[in-house]
């Protein structure tokens, strides 16, 4: 079971075209959700959650967005995300 949440429909229509070319299989273990990650809720647990593609860097409460995929995973879950966290001593040196 996958689960893809976005608050933009016209992301959810790219996933359902994509989602259309794959086999039955695929498509009976997948989720598309519009809505907020500091909002939503699905009445389930998952063991994996990810939050791909720096959205936490681009919003302010994200503690809010933590906990709510918190609540989301069992016990054991394992929440992945990534951010971007430059060297800033490289971003302001001159260039050779």
């Amino acid at each position: 079971m996958f689960v893809v949440l976005t608050q933009s429909e016209s992301i959810l229509d790219i996933f359902r075209r994509k989602l259309a070319l794959e086999p039955d299989d695929v498509r009976q273990r997948a989720q598309l959700h519009l809505g907020n990650m500091r909002t939503f809720q699905l009445d389930q647990q998952f063991a994996l959650a990810l939050i791909p593609f720096l959205p936490l860097q681009h919003i302010e409460d994200q503690l809010t967005a933590l906990t709510n995929a918190r609540r989301h995973l069992v016990k054991s879950g394992i929440l992945g995300f990534d951010v971007l966290f430059p060297n800033l001593d490289i971003l302001v040196s001159p260039m050779a």
